[in-house]
């Protein structure tokens, strides 16, 4: 059994290898695509054998990400100005463990069941590590104390420490987009 783990991680770290390298490849050509995509006024698609490009203009070029940990730092009077001047938007998030205690207790209402996905995570996590580098990253990752909310959280968290240049590189899905992201492609 260790001989087959052994060849599975040998496998994984080869993979892993390649779309580091086809991810910084990807990211060169999505960056060439938008240097010589300055002159243009609108999204546009190039179509292409295989299938197409979509190369969408932003409404806004400069978006703005709040700090978490700072925020919560703040006290509450200064939470609800920031609120109250509309500076700030609440994001609703599901307490898993309150939920999961109600749940058991059936004490959730059914307007609320109707609007929660429960999702199952797979029993462990696996991360490939290429060198030092990286590994130096999962390690910060771990010290933050990460209280993740669900495997979407911990989709992106991942995706974000390999490769670590990552914050330059996004793959345009729809799904993986945060709203702000969404309204400033306008889908």
């Amino acid at each position: 059994m260790t001989e087959d783990l052994s060849k599975l991680a040998l496998e994984a770290v080869e993979i892993q290898k390649r779309i580091k390298s086809d991810t910084k490849k990807l990211r060169d050509i999505k960056d060439n695509l938008i240097e010589k995509s300055k002159t243009r006024n609108s999204s546009y698609t190039i179509n292409v054998d295989d299938g197409s490009i979509r190369i969408m203009k932003y409404k806004r070029i400069i978006h703005y990400k709040l700090n978490e940990k700072g925020f919560n730092k703040l006290d509450n009077q200064t939470k609800n100005d920031l609120l109250k001047k509309k500076l700030l938007k609440v994001k609703f998030v599901v307490n898993n463990d309150n939920y999961q205690v109600a749940s058991d207790s059936n004490l959730i209402p059914e307007y609320l069941k109707e609007l929660i996905e429960k999702k199952e995570r797979k029993p462990f996590s696996v991360s490939v590590i290429l060198k030092k580098k990286e590994e130096n990253a999962t390690r910060k990752l771990d010290e933050e104390d990460i209280d993740v909310e669900d495997d979407e959280v911990m989709s992106d968290i991942m995706l974000n420490v390999f490769p670590p240049d990552s914050e330059n590189f996004s793959d345009d899905d729809p799904e993986d987009m945060s709203e702000v992201e969404k309204n400033e492609k306008g889908i």
